[in-house]
């Protein structure tokens, strides 16, 4: 992870690179955050047998469970299981936390909901994959370099725009303040939504000024520009996770042209 991580801070990753396996947890919020967010998962997706992806979803938010199963079906498709039965898809699975706040939901109400947000996320962070997904990491790892046990925590969080993505964050950092969390898990990379070409999203600004994460890059030149934080464009065209650019070799059909973009 550190590897990658070091990638991801001074540019893209030479395409014979073998990234290590790692636990990333995905934060998904309705609408053109989830499409984004999906697609730029898409665009820089190499397989990783051992690595683990895992979805945080609001309650009731029906289009990130619909726009996540179409992209690890498309996943699937492309990398099916070798005759070891070791899926070169890598293992995922989604979890469901409780929304902050509901639209048109009183303030004065609204603590009660974060408060219960944030308990849900807390068990999301500290609940490790399931059975099967540690088994076959287990199996994938052992006689390896690197990690041998199966993942506990999440090595990184990706998060770019939703609100939940910052209490989530914020969770993390909680836990690892609190020693419940090793301080070398869960390291953030916040991505400003593309919509936002020359400010902030509210999210956005909260991790601008909290400073909570670890990698904070931007869209568009101008709002690198009048941030300061690093521009790596348009990540629904270009796989820029690790700053990856080169297209996926095998190609994967794109999602519906509405959950693709944010426009």
């Amino acid at each position: 992870m550190d590897k990658a991580w070091k990638a991801a801070r001074q540019g893209p990753v030479r395409d014979n690179v073998q990234l290590p396996s790692t636990y990333i947890m995905y934060v998904l919020g309705s609408g053109g955050h989830t499409g984004e967010l999906c697609e730029m998962i898409k665009q820089q997706f190499r397989p990783n047998p051992g690595s683990h992806r895992r979805y945080i979803i609001t309650s009731g938010d029906r289009h990130s469970i619909n726009a996540v199963e179409r992209l690890e079906g498309l996943i699937s498709q492309a990398f099916p299981s070798g005759a070891n039965g070791t899926s070169q898809g890598d293992s995922w699975d989604i979890v469901y936390v409780v929304r902050a706040r509901s639209v048109h939901q009183p303030l004065y109400t609204a603590w009660f909901s974060a408060l219960h947000s944030a308990l849900s996320i807390v068990k999301a962070l500290l609940h490790p994959p399931d059975v099967a997904a540690q088994t076959r990491l287990s199996k994938h790892n052992d006689g390896r370099s690197g990690r041998v046990k199966p993942f506990t925590y999440p090595d990184l969080i990706v998060t770019n725009g939703p609100g939940t993505g910052f209490i989530v964050c914020a969770m993390a950092l909680m836990l690892k303040i609190l020693w419940f969390m090793p301080a070398d898990r869960c390291s953030v990379l916040f991505i400003e939504t593309w919509a936002h070409v020359s400010t902030l999203s509210l999210t956005g600004k909260l991790f601008y000024y909290s400073r909570i994460a670890d990698l904070f890059v931007v869209q568009h030149e101008l709002l690198a520009e009048r941030t300061g934080k690093r521009f790596i464009g348009d990540v629904t065209r270009h796989g820029n996770l690790l700053g990856i650019r080169k297209p996926f070799r095998r190609e994967m059909p794109s999602l519906r042209p509405e959950e693709a973009k944010v426009r």
